[in-house]
Protein backbone atom coordinates (compact mmCIF):
# COMPACT_ATOMS: atom_id res chain seq x y z
CA UNK A 1 0.00 0.00 0.00
CA UNK A 2 1.54 3.55 -1.24
CA UNK A 3 2.45 5.79 2.18
CA UNK A 4 2.67 2.68 4.67
CA UNK A 5 4.94 0.07 5.84
CA UNK A 6 3.59 -2.97 5.06
CA UNK A 7 2.48 -5.95 8.11
CA UNK A 8 3.54 -9.03 8.12
CA UNK A 9 1.50 -11.84 5.97
CA UNK A 10 -0.14 -13.04 9.14
CA UNK A 11 -1.77 -9.17 10.05
CA UNK A 12 -2.46 -8.27 6.27
CA UNK A 13 -5.33 -9.48 5.13
CA UNK A 14 -7.79 -8.51 7.66
CA UNK A 15 -7.13 -4.77 7.96
CA UNK A 16 -6.90 -4.45 4.02
CA UNK A 17 -9.71 -2.61 3.60
CA UNK A 18 -8.98 -0.44 6.76
CA UNK A 19 -5.41 0.78 5.31
CA UNK A 20 -7.16 1.38 2.02
CA UNK A 21 -9.74 3.49 3.67
CA UNK A 22 -6.50 5.59 5.98
CA UNK A 23 -4.47 6.15 3.07
CA UNK A 24 -7.13 7.99 1.00
CA UNK A 25 -8.72 9.97 4.18
CA UNK A 26 -4.73 10.60 4.61
CA UNK A 27 -4.77 12.17 1.58
CA UNK A 28 -7.69 14.04 1.69
CA UNK A 29 -7.67 15.99 5.05
CA UNK A 30 -5.70 18.73 4.03
CA UNK A 31 -7.41 21.94 3.45
CA UNK A 32 -9.88 22.19 0.88
CA UNK A 33 -9.07 21.09 -2.41
CA UNK A 34 -11.56 23.06 -4.18
CA UNK A 35 -10.59 23.36 -8.39
CA UNK A 36 -8.05 21.33 -8.39
CA UNK A 37 -9.97 18.79 -10.33
CA UNK A 38 -8.10 17.89 -13.74
CA UNK A 39 -8.05 20.11 -16.48
CA UNK A 40 -7.11 17.24 -19.08
CA UNK A 41 -5.00 18.78 -21.80
CA UNK A 42 -5.71 21.86 -22.27
CA UNK A 43 -4.30 24.94 -19.78
CA UNK A 44 -6.86 26.08 -17.07
CA UNK A 45 -8.01 29.50 -17.30
CA UNK A 46 -5.59 31.73 -16.04
CA UNK A 47 -5.40 33.05 -12.69
CA UNK A 48 -3.58 36.30 -13.35
CA UNK A 49 -5.70 39.67 -12.77
CA UNK A 50 -5.38 40.50 -16.48
CA UNK A 51 -6.38 37.03 -17.87
CA UNK A 52 -3.15 36.25 -19.78
CA UNK A 53 -1.06 33.45 -19.32
CA UNK A 54 1.68 35.03 -21.08
CA UNK A 55 5.02 35.46 -19.13
CA UNK A 56 4.02 32.43 -17.39
CA UNK A 57 5.17 28.50 -17.43
CA UNK A 58 3.88 25.04 -16.14
CA UNK A 59 6.21 22.91 -13.82
CA UNK A 60 4.67 19.40 -13.59
CA UNK A 61 5.40 17.25 -10.90
CA UNK A 62 4.40 13.39 -10.23
CA UNK A 63 3.10 12.71 -7.04
CA UNK A 64 5.17 9.02 -7.17
CA UNK A 65 0.78 7.74 -6.45
CA UNK A 66 -2.40 9.08 -7.57
CA UNK A 67 -3.67 8.03 -4.02
CA UNK A 68 -0.93 10.64 -2.60
CA UNK A 69 -2.16 13.57 -5.38
CA UNK A 70 -4.05 15.94 -2.84
CA UNK A 71 -1.62 15.13 -0.38
CA UNK A 72 1.15 16.19 -2.42
CA UNK A 73 -0.48 19.49 -3.90
CA UNK A 74 -1.34 20.76 -0.29
CA UNK A 75 1.76 20.89 0.84
CA UNK A 76 3.50 22.64 -2.42
CA UNK A 77 0.70 25.32 -1.75
CA UNK A 78 2.43 25.51 1.95
CA UNK A 79 5.83 25.53 0.52
CA UNK A 80 5.22 27.99 -1.98
CA UNK A 81 3.10 31.05 0.15
CA UNK A 82 6.00 32.65 0.88
CA UNK A 83 7.02 33.19 -2.41
CA UNK A 84 3.07 34.63 -2.98
CA UNK A 85 2.06 31.62 -5.57
CA UNK A 86 -1.28 31.89 -5.13
CA UNK A 87 -3.76 28.65 -4.34
CA UNK A 88 -5.44 28.41 -7.32
CA UNK A 89 -1.84 28.01 -9.81
CA UNK A 90 -1.23 24.88 -7.67
CA UNK A 91 -4.06 22.07 -10.18
CA UNK A 92 -4.06 18.47 -9.75
CA UNK A 93 -4.09 16.96 -13.64
CA UNK A 94 -4.51 13.66 -14.43
CA UNK A 95 -1.71 11.94 -12.41
CA UNK A 96 0.62 14.91 -12.32
CA UNK A 97 0.42 18.31 -10.32
CA UNK A 98 0.41 21.59 -12.64
CA UNK A 99 2.49 24.55 -10.91
CA UNK A 100 1.37 27.55 -12.65
CA UNK A 101 4.24 30.44 -12.37
CA UNK A 102 5.64 33.65 -13.37
CA UNK A 103 9.01 32.45 -15.51
CA UNK A 104 10.68 34.61 -12.96
CA UNK A 105 10.01 32.66 -10.29
CA UNK A 106 10.13 29.28 -11.81
CA UNK A 107 14.01 28.62 -10.48
CA UNK A 108 13.00 29.76 -6.81
CA UNK A 109 9.75 27.55 -7.27
CA UNK A 110 11.82 25.09 -8.17
CA UNK A 111 14.56 25.17 -5.33
CA UNK A 112 11.42 25.21 -2.44
CA UNK A 113 10.68 22.04 -4.16
CA UNK A 114 13.88 20.23 -4.17
CA UNK A 115 14.93 19.60 -0.85
CA UNK A 116 13.20 18.12 2.41
CA UNK A 117 12.50 14.84 1.32
CA UNK A 118 11.96 12.11 3.68
CA UNK A 119 11.21 8.19 4.30
CA UNK A 120 11.02 6.04 7.10
CA UNK A 121 12.10 2.27 5.86
CA UNK A 122 12.04 -1.17 8.35
CA UNK A 123 15.84 -2.29 8.47
CA UNK A 124 16.33 -5.47 6.48
CA UNK A 125 18.57 -7.77 8.89
CA UNK A 126 18.19 -10.71 6.36
CA UNK A 127 19.68 -8.76 3.66
CA UNK A 128 23.58 -9.55 4.31
CA UNK A 129 25.02 -10.33 0.84
CA UNK A 130 28.72 -9.33 2.53
CA UNK A 131 28.66 -12.40 5.41
CA UNK A 132 30.97 -14.08 2.37
CA UNK A 133 33.40 -11.85 1.48
CA UNK A 134 34.33 -11.72 -2.34
CA UNK A 135 36.78 -10.74 -4.37
CA UNK A 136 34.22 -8.20 -5.96
CA UNK A 137 33.64 -5.61 -3.16
CA UNK A 138 36.91 -6.70 -1.22
CA UNK A 139 38.70 -4.79 -3.68
CA UNK A 140 36.15 -1.75 -4.05
CA UNK A 141 34.75 -1.12 -0.48
CA UNK A 142 35.66 -1.64 3.07
CA UNK A 143 33.49 -4.48 4.64
CA UNK A 144 32.38 -3.81 8.47
CA UNK A 145 30.11 -5.13 10.90
CA UNK A 146 27.89 -4.19 13.47
CA UNK A 147 25.40 -5.96 16.10
CA UNK A 148 22.09 -4.29 15.53
CA UNK A 149 18.76 -5.67 17.74
CA UNK A 150 16.22 -7.62 15.95
CA UNK A 151 12.58 -9.13 17.42
CA UNK A 152 14.73 -12.66 17.94
CA UNK A 153 17.94 -10.85 19.62
CA UNK A 154 20.98 -9.24 18.26
CA UNK A 155 22.47 -10.12 15.36
CA UNK A 156 25.86 -9.29 13.04
CA UNK A 157 25.43 -7.81 9.84
CA UNK A 158 27.61 -6.32 7.57
CA UNK A 159 27.80 -3.01 5.75
CA UNK A 160 30.19 -1.28 2.96
CA UNK A 161 32.48 1.93 3.52
CA UNK A 162 33.34 4.01 0.88
CA UNK A 163 34.41 7.54 -0.14
CA UNK A 164 31.83 9.91 -0.41
CA UNK A 165 32.91 10.66 -3.90
CA UNK A 166 31.96 6.86 -4.68
CA UNK A 167 28.25 7.37 -3.83
CA UNK A 168 26.85 6.03 -7.26
CA UNK A 169 29.02 3.16 -7.36
CA UNK A 170 28.28 1.72 -3.57
CA UNK A 171 23.86 2.85 -4.74
CA UNK A 172 24.81 0.28 -7.47
CA UNK A 173 26.47 -2.18 -6.21
CA UNK A 174 23.74 -2.31 -3.29
CA UNK A 175 20.99 -2.70 -5.85
CA UNK A 176 23.10 -5.53 -7.79
CA UNK A 177 23.46 -7.62 -4.36
CA UNK A 178 20.36 -6.39 -2.19
CA UNK A 179 18.90 -10.17 -2.36
CA UNK A 180 15.79 -8.12 -3.19
CA UNK A 181 16.24 -5.36 -0.38
CA UNK A 182 16.56 -2.09 -1.05
CA UNK A 183 20.03 -0.35 -0.35
CA UNK A 184 20.98 2.68 1.16
CA UNK A 185 23.60 5.01 2.00
CA UNK A 186 24.59 7.32 4.85
CA UNK A 187 27.26 9.37 5.99
CA UNK A 188 29.16 6.75 8.44
CA UNK A 189 29.49 9.40 11.46
CA UNK A 190 25.58 9.02 11.61
CA UNK A 191 26.00 5.32 12.93
CA UNK A 192 29.64 4.41 13.60
CA UNK A 193 33.07 5.51 14.06
CA UNK A 194 35.14 5.12 11.01
CA UNK A 195 36.81 7.58 8.86
CA UNK A 196 34.40 10.09 7.39
CA UNK A 197 32.75 8.71 4.14
CA UNK A 198 29.49 6.73 3.92
CA UNK A 199 28.13 3.30 4.75
CA UNK A 200 26.00 1.23 3.50
CA UNK A 201 22.34 0.13 4.72
CA UNK A 202 19.53 -2.33 3.30
CA UNK A 203 15.84 -1.85 4.10
CA UNK A 204 12.62 -3.89 3.41
CA UNK A 205 12.11 -2.94 -0.37
CA UNK A 206 8.79 -1.95 -0.74
CA UNK A 207 7.68 -0.48 3.09
CA UNK A 208 8.23 2.85 3.63
CA UNK A 209 6.31 5.80 5.04
CA UNK A 210 5.87 8.65 3.14
CA UNK A 211 7.20 12.28 4.03
CA UNK A 212 3.89 13.63 3.83
CA UNK A 213 2.92 12.45 6.70
CA UNK A 214 5.01 13.74 9.26
CA UNK A 215 2.79 15.86 10.57
CA UNK A 216 5.23 17.71 12.78
CA UNK A 217 8.97 17.50 12.84
CA UNK A 218 11.44 19.35 16.01
CA UNK A 219 14.58 19.44 17.13
CA UNK A 220 15.43 19.15 20.90
CA UNK A 221 18.70 18.58 23.33
CA UNK A 222 18.09 14.95 25.37
CA UNK A 223 21.42 14.86 27.38
CA UNK A 224 24.12 15.48 25.20
CA UNK A 225 22.05 14.55 22.34
CA UNK A 226 20.64 16.00 19.59
CA UNK A 227 17.52 14.81 18.63
CA UNK A 228 14.73 15.22 15.67
CA UNK A 229 11.62 14.03 16.71
CA UNK A 230 8.94 13.15 14.20
CA UNK A 231 4.81 13.07 14.75
CA UNK A 232 2.85 11.05 12.01
CA UNK A 233 -0.56 11.21 11.41
CA UNK A 234 -2.99 9.07 9.36
CA UNK A 235 -1.97 5.97 7.79
CA UNK A 236 1.88 6.76 8.58
CA UNK A 237 0.95 6.55 12.18
CA UNK A 238 -0.63 3.39 12.17
CA UNK A 239 2.11 1.55 10.04
CA UNK A 240 4.89 3.00 12.64
CA UNK A 241 2.45 1.19 15.24
CA UNK A 242 2.11 -2.07 13.46
CA UNK A 243 5.70 -2.20 12.72
CA UNK A 244 7.47 -1.21 16.38
CA UNK A 245 4.85 -3.77 17.71
CA UNK A 246 7.33 -6.43 16.26
CA UNK A 247 10.17 -4.74 16.83
CA UNK A 248 11.47 -3.00 13.83
CA UNK A 249 14.25 -0.86 13.60
CA UNK A 250 13.21 2.70 11.68
CA UNK A 251 15.89 4.08 9.62
CA UNK A 252 15.47 7.41 8.36
CA UNK A 253 16.33 8.97 5.10
CA UNK A 254 16.17 12.57 4.47
CA UNK A 255 17.35 13.75 1.25
CA UNK A 256 19.17 11.17 -0.28
CA UNK A 257 20.92 10.39 2.93
CA UNK A 258 20.44 7.97 5.97
CA UNK A 259 20.71 9.95 8.71
CA UNK A 260 19.97 7.71 12.10
CA UNK A 261 17.95 4.53 13.01
CA UNK A 262 15.96 3.37 15.89
CA UNK A 263 14.32 0.64 17.65
CA UNK A 264 11.65 1.67 20.00
CA UNK A 265 11.46 -0.44 23.05
CA UNK A 266 7.73 -0.14 23.29
CA UNK A 267 4.97 0.02 20.58
CA UNK A 268 4.59 3.65 19.27
CA UNK A 269 1.15 4.32 19.88
CA UNK A 270 1.07 8.10 19.66
CA UNK A 271 2.96 8.22 15.95
CA UNK A 272 6.10 10.05 17.43
CA UNK A 273 9.17 8.84 16.58
CA UNK A 274 13.05 10.41 18.08
CA UNK A 275 15.86 9.76 16.23
CA UNK A 276 19.24 11.21 17.49
CA UNK A 277 21.81 12.75 15.22
CA UNK A 278 25.55 13.22 14.98
CA UNK A 279 27.64 16.17 13.14
CA UNK A 280 30.95 15.95 13.27
CA UNK A 281 31.11 19.78 14.83
CA UNK A 282 30.23 18.61 18.38
CA UNK A 283 27.26 18.70 20.29
CA UNK A 284 26.45 22.60 19.66
CA UNK A 285 26.51 21.94 15.92
CA UNK A 286 24.56 19.00 16.12
CA UNK A 287 21.76 20.92 17.41
CA UNK A 288 22.21 23.91 15.00
CA UNK A 289 22.08 21.10 12.38
CA UNK A 290 18.96 19.52 13.61
CA UNK A 291 16.95 22.42 14.15
CA UNK A 292 17.56 23.87 10.15
CA UNK A 293 16.72 20.05 9.49
CA UNK A 294 13.29 20.34 11.46
CA UNK A 295 12.34 23.32 9.59
CA UNK A 296 12.85 21.54 6.34
CA UNK A 297 10.47 18.85 7.28
CA UNK A 298 7.90 20.88 9.39
CA UNK A 299 4.61 19.67 8.24
CA UNK A 300 5.98 20.11 4.48
CA UNK A 301 7.83 17.09 4.02
CA UNK A 302 7.83 15.02 0.47
CA UNK A 303 8.49 11.66 -0.63
CA UNK A 304 11.93 11.30 -2.62
CA UNK A 305 8.67 9.74 -4.93
CA UNK A 306 7.36 12.97 -5.87
CA UNK A 307 9.69 14.11 -8.89
CA UNK A 308 9.91 17.04 -11.33
CA UNK A 309 8.77 15.96 -15.14
CA UNK A 310 8.93 19.06 -16.73
CA UNK A 311 8.27 22.12 -17.49
CA UNK A 312 6.58 24.57 -20.45
CA UNK A 313 5.54 27.83 -21.16
CA UNK A 314 1.13 28.92 -20.96
CA UNK A 315 0.10 31.08 -23.87
CA UNK A 316 2.19 32.44 -26.84
CA UNK A 317 5.75 31.76 -26.90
Amino acid sequence: MDGTIRMRRWARHGWAHLWLVLALVGGCDDENHDGLVSWGPKDPPSSSAKGSSEGRMRLIYSPGSPLSSARVAGLIKKRLEPLGIPKESIRIGGEQIHVDVPKDKGEAVKQALALGRLELYVFDDRADPFAIKTADHAKRFAVKTESVPTSAGATTVHYLVAPTAERAALLAYLGEHGTGAKGLVGPTFASSAVPEGLRSYYVQAGESVRGEFVKRATAKQAGEQAVLELELEGSGKVSVLWASKRRARFVLQVDGLVLATQQPKEPVKDGKLSFPLAHRGGAAATLAAATELAKKLDGIAFSHLVTFDKERPLGRP
